[in-house]
């Protein structure tokens, strides 16, 4: 079941030099910092990448990188390109080619690639490999063709299928991506939050703006029940709408993300948008749930609005804010206070910094909502 096999090196530890001897990006802040995986240019059989321009490695001076690497170098196929080997050794090399993926990108990490012997010498010894590529026939088993190898490996080599290394490339990915979820994850709670407390304040406005009109429905005959439900039926319209334009939103911030990453030099895969039904029904029974959630309230106190109210000539009474003015203080430098903090736990782990970040966030949007009252006062 096997087609052929090849012989592989792939190490982690090359280092692109820019025309001032420092490691590539390094200044800007890229996400490698210089660093780039160096290999062979492998079979087109087992090859992910094609040449873009000039031509593969062959000679042993010789070198390809990919197109990303070479935009942010400022070099085209002809120049010299300074590498740092993991031997320590600094050496020049003439760029051959530039490459990239057949599908999608590498997402921001560099490849430099030799012929064969060159990245053998260069990068293991003489007779060293990284891997064994093999080529199985479109019909055959992956898994029954590595239990066949297993056998005839030495102590400390391991025989996997292609499908167990994207998996474990995929979960690489998502390791390394973590922050990010998190980040996403706990701004998405803050939003939850703080629409929470704008639609309570707006359905609060609402009814406070309108005491007569709700009192003038009792007195020609509206039942409590009445006027809670179409507070409530308002606040279903508004989610439903609401949720919607969120929705499209939504997605516009993900397409955002693309061309920040793309900006930082981690561009993603050049893949359609994943939109799944169950986005689509999260996202409505959330809106939905919140919006009727923050408006129970408010619309329990125009249920019990007097039908007299329609006859007064008086403005609706409000409360002392001292001790929401208080608590909101606290909530806010509380959340200044973990907003600086938050950087430098990033040395700890991005995920915690995240999270912190994120609750600072929550704190300082609580905290300018509680204390906006008092603050609107004297403005």
């Amino acid at each position: 079941g096997v087609v052929m096999v090849a012989a592989n090196v792939l190490v982690p530890n090359v280092v692109i030099l820019d025309e001032d001897g420092k490691p590539l990006g390094t200044e800007e802040g890229g996400f490698t910092g210089g660093t780039a995986i160096g290999g062979d240019w492998p079979d087109p059989s087992f090859n992910p990448n094609v040449i873009a321009a000039g031509e593969e490695p062959i000679k042993s001076d010789e070198v390809a990188i990919d197109t990303g690497t070479a935009d942010q170098l400022g070099v085209v196929p002809g120049d010299t390109v300074t590498l740092l080997l993991p031997s320590g050794e600094r050496r020049d090399f003439t760029l051959a080619g530039t490459t990239e993926a057949r599908a999608g990108s590498n997402f921001g990490v560099s490849f430099v690639y030799w012929s064969f012997p060159a990245a053998q010498q260069l990068l293991l010894e003489p007779g060293q490999a990284t891997s064994l590529l093999v080529l199985a026939e479109p019909t055959a088993s992956q898994q029954a063709i590595a239990d066949q190898i297993r056998p005839l490996l030495p102590p400390g080599v391991e025989a996997v299928t292609g499908d167990e290394i994207a998996s474990q490339v995929s979960e690489q990915l998502d390791t390394g991506l973590g922050f990010l979820n998190t980040f996403l994850l706990v701004f998405a709670i803050v939003s939850v939050f703080v629409a929470t407390f704008l639609i309570y304040n707006t359905f609060s406005m609402l009814v406070a703006q309108r005491t007569r009109e709700l009192a003038l429905l009792r007195a020609i005959g509206a039942s409590r029940s009445q006027v809670l439900r179409s507070i409530l039926a308002e606040a279903v319209v508004v989610a439903v709408f609401a949720s919607i334009l969120g929705i499209i939103v939504g997605a516009g911030v993900a397409r955002g993300l693309q061309v920040l990453f793309q900006a930082a030099g981690a561009p993603f895969p050049s893949a359609a948008l994943v939109f799944q039904s169950r986005t689509i029904v999260v996202a409505m029974s959330v809106g939905l749930l919140i919006t009727l959630a923050s408006a129970i309230l408010p619309a329990r106190r125009a249920s019990v609005i007097p039908p007299m109210a329609a006859l007064r000539d008086e403005q609706p009474r409000t409360r002392g804010l001292g001790r929401r003015t208080v608590v909101g203080g606290f909530l806010l430098g509380a959340g200044i206070g973990f907003a600086v903090m938050a950087p430098q736990l990033a040395e700890y782990g991005t995920t915690k910094a995240a999270m912190m970040a994120g609750g600072a966030a929550l704190f300082v949007l609580i905290g300018v909502l509680a204390t906006a009252p008092e603050l609107a006062r004297p403005a």
